[in-house]
């Protein structure tokens, strides 16, 4: 509506003008308003768009920008607008071409040229045109959009980069892996030699230690022959004997005869062992029964050597052993004790359920042992150090230990906190059928001065 078509005529009446200038004052109102709210979105779609873009008038100048635009120029509105477009490019005549196209075709898509920025860096870069028109088609100048392919080219070189990195590796994997098949060929073959030669080994390795029990046995049964009747009768000549020089040396000949003996009695034992038909007779044993048993054997050198003896096993555990064996073992590692303990020491034993083993410790104070002892102390024939190179011990009662233990099935091993400290052996044996879960539950909460025997002899 025009203000030509607002216009009153002479013949209206005072009220009808006043009414006219009202609505006119209204539509003037609205139109304002409505011109601000489309200026308000065009500057936030100018400052929300991230593509830089501007727009050209007909003679190549700009007349407006969005904000996108001064940030990758380093230009600022006033710096760009009313200027020729020509400023932000390198060169001029490529823009005028692509101006020129834009005119005859009516856009012209990523076509790259070269910005310069305020700061004279010069940036490839694509841009996008299309031309304007008015209402009755006439032109009226174009749009230039700005892609920023920055990022985009460092993410190419990168790309670029790591594919060239993945193909060198890609050879460089496939020779690996040809080198692997190789390997992997190699130790086939390998292996199957190694086990063919394992299997040599082990059957000449079985074929020695065959011998060698064969050899011990028959050892052991050759020298007990002649010692018997010698260890029979050097005490009774020794008795006969009047002449003090020759009773002295009958006396030595009896005590290294009976040293032998006992030498030859652990070759048979160690056999015997080592025999595959050699069969354990297993069944339930009360183990503070044979605990009291061995410190009664030894009741005499206790007191002689002033020995304080403890037994803290629970009367109500059993074990799964056989009785002549556990017997030795428990021998073994009591004389070995008392053999290595200063008069007036302390022997402990105890034990306590795991399971299904029970393990035993025998605690001594005597003269201890190094790390490196306790990791020979069950081989045959080894001798700690020169303190147990005595010709009473053969290197072979913790040997033997071990051989019991481990048949039937538990393992044994010693502690020692060093030299002069005294030494703990500990062994483990199966437990016994005549104690269950409750009973071990009931053991666990018994009263130590009802259930603990505490021996002192």
């Amino acid at each position: 509506m025009t203000m030509e078509k607002m216009k009153i005529p002479e013949e209206e009446s005072p009220d009808e003008h006043l009414l006219i200038e009202d609505l006119n004052a209204t539509i003037i109102e609205d139109l304002n308003a409505n011109i601000k709210v489309l200026k308000n979105y065009i500057r936030d779609l100018n400052t929300f768009l991230p593509t830089p873009f501007c727009i050209v008038n007909p003679i190549n100048k700009i007349i407006d920008i969005n904000v996108s635009l001064t940030t990758i120029t380093g230009y600022s509105p006033d710096e760009m607008i009313g200027k020729k477009i020509y400023m932000l490019f390198k060169d001029e005549e490529e823009v005028k071409n692509i101006i020129k196209e834009t005119m005859n075709y009516g856009h012209v898509k990523n076509h790259e040229v070269i910005m310069v920025t305020k700061e004279k860096q010069e940036i490839p870069i694509p841009i996008t045109t299309r031309s304007r028109k008015d209402d009755d088609g006439e032109f009226i100048g174009y749009f230039v959009a700005f892609i920023d392919i920055t990022e985009i080219t460092k993410m190419e070189v990168i790309l670029k980069e790591k594919i060239s990195f993945l193909e060198e590796n890609k050879a460089a994997m496939l020779n690996i892996m040809e080198d692997f098949h190789e390997t992997q060929e190699k130790l086939r073959v390998l292996n199957e030699n190694l086990g063919r030669e394992v299997q040599k080994r082990t059957a000449e390795v079985k074929k020695l230690l065959k011998q060698k029990n064969a050899f011990i046995d028959q050892l052991g049964h050759d020298l007990n022959t002649p010692l018997t009747p010698l260890v029979g009768l050097l005490p009774l000549l020794e008795k006969t004997e009047d002449n003090p020089e020759s009773k002295e040396m009958i006396k030595v000949l009896r005590k290294n005869a009976d040293r032998l003996k006992n030498l030859v009695v652990k070759f048979l034992n160690l056999a015997q062992l080592n025999a595959p038909s050699n069969v354990f007779d297993i069944k339930d044993i009360n183990l503070w029964e044979e605990a009291e048993n061995s410190i009664k054997d030894y009741q005499l050198l206790y007191d002689i050597k002033g020995f304080t003896v403890e037994n803290k096993i629970d009367e109500n555990i059993f074990v799964r052993a056989d009785k002549v064996r556990l017997n030795e073992v428990l021998y073994n590692i009591i004389s070995n004790a008392i053999k290595y303990s200063p008069s007036g020491g302390n022997i402990t034993f105890d034990a306590h359920s795991d399971g299904d083993f029970v393990t035993v410790s025998i605690i001594d104070s005597g003269i201890g042992m190094t790390n490196d002892q306790i990791d020979y102390i069950f081989d045959e024939f080894y001798k700690a150090d020169e303190s147990r190179h005595d010709i009473d011990s053969s290197g072979l009662g913790l040997s033997i230990c071990k051989y019991i233990v481990e048949k039937h099935g538990g393992r044994i091993w010693a502690e020692s906190l060093g030299l002069e400290k005294g030494s703990t052996f500990y062994f483990t044996i199966p437990i016994g059928s005549k104690i269950g879960k409750e009973d071990i539950l009931e053991r666990k909460q018994y009263d130590v001065k009802k259930y603990r025997k505490r021996r002192k002899v």
